[in-house]
C-alpha cells in the first residue's frame, strides 16, 4: 500500500506497491529516489550532496526530500540524460539544455 501525492497536495491511498508506480512512470520521467519515494525529476530543482553519503532533492514547491546512497546513482544517470548539470559547491541545477 502507498500515498500518492500530488502537486496541488491531495494525497491519494491506493493498494498497490511503489514498485507497480516505479514501473508504469519510469516513462514519463519519474524515478525513486528512495525505499519510499518515488518522484517525477521535472519537479526537482536542485540536488545538494555533501561528497559522501548524504543527497537531498529540493523540489519546485520548496519540499526537501532525502535521496537515499542507493538510489543516487540511477537517479543521477536519469538526469545526465534528461538535464544539463551545472553543479556548483556540490549542488547541480536541473537546466533544459
Amino acid at each position: 500500500m502507498c500515498d500518492v501525492f500530488f502537486k496541488d497536495g491531495t494525497k491519494f491511498c491506493c493498494s498497490k506497491l511503489l514498485r507497480y508506480f516505479e514501473e508504469l512512470l519510469e516513462p514519463y520521467r519519474f524515478a525513486r529516489i528512495s525505499h519510499n519515494i518515488l518522484v517525477n525529476i521535472d519537479e526537482i530543482a536542485e540536488i545538494t550532496s555533501d561528497g559522501k553519503r548524504n543527497h537531498t532533492a529540493m523540489m519546485n514547491n520548496k519540499q526537501t526530500l532525502h535521496i537515499s546512497q542507493r538510489k543516487w546513482k540511477n537517479l543521477k544517470e536519469s538526469l545526465k540524460n534528461s538535464f544539463a548539470l551545472i553543479g556548483e559547491n556540490n549542488a547541480v541545477t536541473a537546466e533544459r539544455p
